[in-house]
């Protein structure tokens, strides 16, 4: 039998008719081709309620940090949200301290934590969404249908306090928020010199919000114009010995919130020593959130039992939980955090200057066109 061959294309194409007909085809898969891949490049941003700004990342993005250590539960007192500070992540500060360890069963909740981008060295508007998303997310998973907010320098002072301003739907669902260290002014410790100090200045860049913590900048501005005032019930716990954030009290006040130092007379008195990291095992302080947690109400130092400044729960003290500290402090000490980045990922948070905030900022009227970013 005789092999059947095809005529090649460039046989094909010798007609006029052959020609058109293969134009015919080629055009129409070019341009399917084309618009397949302009809609593979186009980023899929999570959806945002009607009121709150816009998401510039991904759900999954958002969703992949949330840790619930023991789970869901469907606790009597609901979910706890932990928000981490500079330079560190989830599990450093919060999964083998006292908030994860001895709060579950004291208060009767679910405990969370996230972990925000890059150690919270990047841009605190976009950690902030990651605060937001998280809230969003587990309060309809809580008993209560709400969260207890509780975060640490950074994550207390500035990540949730953004997240509360710009997505306002996530104030409904949020019962109280707590405040360790919190810098909701920032502090005059950070910014370029605390950059140089660490030796982290690369060609005069720091780390993004590093920049937005240095007082003033323009984001602790923007927050303060209308966030400078408790926007859900808020209790702020501070130390006088903290050595990163200062000036105290000022940086840790904003209007309407219970602003309690640790070493005030009706709590543990001057001599109490705890600094910025060890806020996160302070027996004081973890036994105040404990009665945020279980009054439902923001912190009340009239008739603090002041047994609780020594001990966190039982005979357990602040040195059985003193690995959470040495952990974290050596982090930081370690540049920032920075140590735990990889080469892109430095580049990636490293600014030469405090980046610009974002146009919903402008938008709400609560900075200058001129700070802002143009898209």
């Amino acid at each position: 039998m005789r092999a059947v061959t095809w005529p090649s294309a460039r046989v094909l194409s010798r007609t006029p008719e052959a020609r058109a007909s293969l134009r015919s085809l080629t055009i129409p898969l070019l341009a399917l081709c084309v618009s397949a891949l302009l809609v593979s490049a186009v980023p899929t941003y999570c959806p945002a309620k009607s009121g709150d700004a816009p998401y510039s990342q991904s759900c999954a993005a958002l969703a992949r940090p949330i840790v619930c250590p023991t789970g869901l539960t469907g606790a009597t007192n609901g979910v706890v949200l932990l928000i981490h500070g500079t330079g560190s992540t989830g599990p450093e500060s919060w999964q083998d301290g006292p908030y994860v360890s001895l709060l579950p069963k004291r208060a009767s909740v679910d405990v969370c934590y996230t972990s925000l981008p890059y150690r919270s060295l990047s841009d605190a508007q976009i950690s902030a969404e990651y605060v937001a998303y998280a809230i969003s997310t587990l309060a309809p998973k809580s008993n209560t249908g709400k969260v207890t907010t509780i975060g640490h320098s950074q994550g207390g002072g500035f990540n949730i306090q953004w997240a509360l301003l710009y997505w306002p739907s996530t104030r409904t669902l949020v019962s109280n928020y707590i405040a360790l260290s919190g810098d909701f002014k920032g502090t005059a410790l950070t910014g370029p010199l605390a950059c140089a100090a660490l030796r982290l200045a690369e060609e005069g860049s720091c780390f993004a919000s590093v920049w937005q913590q240095d007082n003033p900048s323009h984001y602790i501005t923007a927050q303060n114009k209308r966030g400078g005032q408790q926007l859900v019930p808020t209790t702020s716990l501070y130390t006088i010995y903290d050595e990163v954030i200062q000036p105290e009290p000022a940086t840790s006040t904003i209007t309407g919130a219970d602003v309690i130092a640790i070493q005030s007379p009706r709590i543990c008195g001057p001599l109490h020593y705890v600094e910025h990291i060890g806020m996160l095992v302070d027996p004081a302080a973890y036994n105040l959130a404990v009665n945020v947690i279980m009054s439902g109400k923001p912190a009340n130092p009239n008739g603090f039992n002041q047994e609780h400044c020594f001990t966190l729960q039982g005979n357990l003290t602040a040195r059985d939980f003193s690995g959470v500290v040495e952990t974290v402090r050596t982090t930081l000490l370690g540049g920032l955090g920075a140590g735990q980045l990889t080469l892109t990922e430095r580049q990636q948070v490293l600014t030469p200057a405090e980046p610009c905030l974002k146009p919903y900022v402008c938008a709400a009227g609560d900075a200058p066109a001129s700070q802002c970013c143009r898209s």
